[in-house]
C-alpha cells in the first residue's frame, strides 16, 4: 500500500520523540513495545503513530513508571488532560 501522506514517516519521528522524551526507561521500553505489537496485529501506521504520542504525553504528565501508578495518579492526569486542552488529545477519542 503506498503511503502518500507520509504516515510512516511520521511514525519514525515518533520513536525518537519516545527516545528523547524526559520519561522513565520503562515507560519508553513498555511505549515501543505496544507501538510493535499495534503494528504486528496489522494497524496503521497513523494510529499507532497518534497512540504512541498519547502514551508519551501520558507518561511525561505522569512523571513515573505505568505500572507504578495509582488510582490519584491517574484521576490527576486525567484533570491535566482536561484542563490544559492538550493537542495531542483532540477529538477526545483517547479510549476508543
Amino acid at each position: 500500500m503506498r503511503d502518500i501522506y507520509g504516515r510512516k514517516e511520521s511514525y519514525e519521528k515518533e520513536l525518537v520523540k519516545v527516545e528523547e522524551a524526559p520519561i522513565t526507561p520503562k515507560n519508553k521500553e513498555l511505549i515501543k513495545k505496544w507501538n510493535n505489537e499495534r503494528l504486528a496485529r496489522n494497524l496503521k501506521h497513523s494510529t499507532v503513530y497518534k497512540r504512541s504520542a498519547q502514551l508519551r504525553k501520558i507518561a511525561e504528565i505522569l512523571g513515573k513508571d505505568f505500572t507504578d501508578c495509582t488510582r490519584d495518579d491517574i484521576l490527576r492526569m486525567m484533570s491535566v488532560i482536561n484542563t490544559q486542552k492538550l493537542k495531542v488529545f483532540a477529538p477526545s477519542r483517547l479510549w476508543d
